[in-house]
């Protein structure tokens, strides 16, 4: 238990509304505030409270946020709240950087799709350059099919997630056809590679958790508490993801509920 003067220290400077949010780590939690407001410094001291109030095991906390940037400003406060070592023992990262960690973790499912644990993670002018060799495989004109465009229409239809046969059932243009015919043959390429692109690493880390739910069960079981920063820009698979976490499947609802979402 901390004492009074920790406890108040914690909450020094936070007004009724963030100190609510803050000491409030039971079930779902939407925090809602505009920009400037206080808003990481809210997370990261609920985090510690968490931590240093509540005695959940560092190891049982996961924050999530969009940039790398945020991510190191996120832990480099955590560590002057509960310490170096305490943070460490956190999984504070983007979704991109938690889900690579899980797909290398459990490399061992993604060998039916032609993965194993060294995969490589493209950036976008390599996706940019194989989405160019996918093109040419298919003989297309690159004036008329610009790689670019082709590469902006696999990121959206993964976004949504689609799958290459659903972004051609989609398809209500022809240039949207194409586009889909580019994505599976992309796929192709990627996975002859071994590799892969962000949007996959989401998509992947979905799929995986959602078919296998031994696998998200250890995953609910190490993340007791979630965290998301700027929760207004998650995309469909991000939201999926934390579903997954906090909730479960439609048939399997082990979640334990504790996600705590800041937006705007």
């Amino acid at each position: 238990m901390l004492e009074h003067k920790d406890l108040k220290d914690l909450l020094v400077g936070l007004n009724e509304p963030q100190q609510q949010a803050v000491t409030t780590t039971e079930g779902p939690v939407l925090i809602l505030a505009g920009p400037g407001s206080g808003k990481t410094r809210v997370i990261t001291h609920r985090i510690a409270y968490l931590a240093q109030h509540k005695h959940v095991s560092p190891w049982r906390i996961l924050a999530v946020t969009f940039t790398n940037k945020a991510a190191r400003e996120m832990r480099e406060r955590l560590e002057k709240l509960v310490g170096v070592n305490a943070a460490r023992e956190m999984t504070i990262g983007t979704f991109h950087a938690v889900c690579v960690r899980v797909l290398r973790t459990e490399a061992d499912s993604l060998a039916p799709i032609g993965l194993n644990k060294s995969f490589v993670i493209l950036d976008t002018d390599d996706q940019g350059s194989l989405v160019k060799q996918a093109v040419r495989a298919l003989n297309l004109d690159e004036k008329l099919y610009r790689p670019v465009a082709m590469q902006g229409a696999i990121s959206r239809a993964k976004s949504a997630m689609l799958s290459p046969d659903q972004a051609a059932e989609q398809a209500r243009k022809y240039v949207e056809e194409v586009a889909a015919r580019v994505y599976k043959q992309y796929q192709k390429l990627l996975r002859a590679n071994n590799s892969v692109d962000f949007d996959d690493l989401l998509m992947l880390t979905e799929q995986l958790w959602r078919r296998d739910p031994e696998i998200l069960q250890r995953y609910q079981k190490r993340w007791h508490y979630i965290h998301v920063d700027e929760f207004q820009d998650c995309n469909l698979p991000q939201y999926k993801l934390i579903r997954l976490l906090g909730y479960g499947t439609a048939d399997r609802h082990e979640g334990l509920g504790n996600v705590c979402v800041v937006g705007d």
